[in-house]
């Protein structure tokens, strides 16, 4: 069904598109904040929402976690992208109703070319954008020249701990993951929550990423604040069996 007939029009979407990332990058990083089924629920949602209807072979019997993601998944194929973008954003909000608050105080200004839904007029002229927006705008190119006329550390963390390698892994941008490795860019930084591009890359199934992260000098074995190493994400079953081939 078109955007128009579901009365939504490009800028609803745009916006909702926005309020979606952000609230799915508060998810990831509070976990806490939510019970089990409400994540299943989410992770449906957000699977829906990126990749569209569930394709992929169903788990194996004894993958009883990879199977409940994979038919909450498989029962929403139905549902338009929108629609699961809304549902997520609105389980969101009636979960923690203050999250967007609390979000975008833990972020900074480092989420300020994020716009949201109460902060829509906010626009960053490309003047002033720093290497951090450039990486979120997804454009390889600006952030290239940034970084050599400004001479700025590749490595740079920001307020959360996050590098350009970090962002780069979150959103899935296999050019500016090339590009970035070869400016020498750390794939062993770990964020304030302990967790390296690689955990981004594993927890986002950015599969491309992870193949392409393997194949550097990444340590395997860091462990985020929580104790979790990247095989013990719950991710695709793809990804699964090709860190299974490098973890021994």
């Amino acid at each position: 069904m078109a955007d128009d007939e579901l009365g939504i029009s490009e800028d609803d979407v745009d916006e909702l598109s926005e309020l979606f990332h952000l609230a799915s990058n508060f998810v990831r990083s509070s976990t806490n904040s939510f019970n089990q089924e409400q994540l299943l629920y989410l992770y449906a949602r957000f699977k829906q929402a990126n990749d569209g209807p569930c394709f992929v072979s169903k788990p194996g019997m004894f993958d009883f976690q990879g199977k409940k993601k994979w038919e909450a998944w498989k029962s929403l194929e139905n549902k338009t992208r929108e629609e699961a973008m809304k549902e997520y954003t609105s389980k969101v909000t009636l979960t923690v109703p203050d999250w967007n608050l609390f979000d975008r105080r833990q972020a900074g200004d480092g989420w300020v070319g994020v716009s949201t839904m109460s902060n829509t007029d906010t626009v960053i002229e490309d003047r002033n954008k720093t290497a951090f927006d450039w990486c979120k705008d997804g454009d390889t190119k600006h952030l290239l020249h940034y970084l050599k006329t400004t001479k700025t550390n590749v490595n740079k963390q920001d307020e959360n701990g996050m590098t350009l390698l970090h962002w780069t892994c979150d959103r899935g941008n296999i050019e500016m993951l090339d590009a970035l490795l070869g400016l020498k860019a750390d794939p062993n930084i770990q964020d304030n929550d302990g967790q390296s591009p690689l955990h981004y890359a594993v927890s986002c199934e950015h599969q491309d990423i992870v193949e392409r992260l393997l194949k550097t000098s990444i340590n395997l074995k860091l462990q985020d604040v929580d104790g979790l190493t990247i095989t013990d994400i719950e991710t695709t079953p793809e990804i699964k069996h090709l860190l299974e081939q490098y973890v021994t």
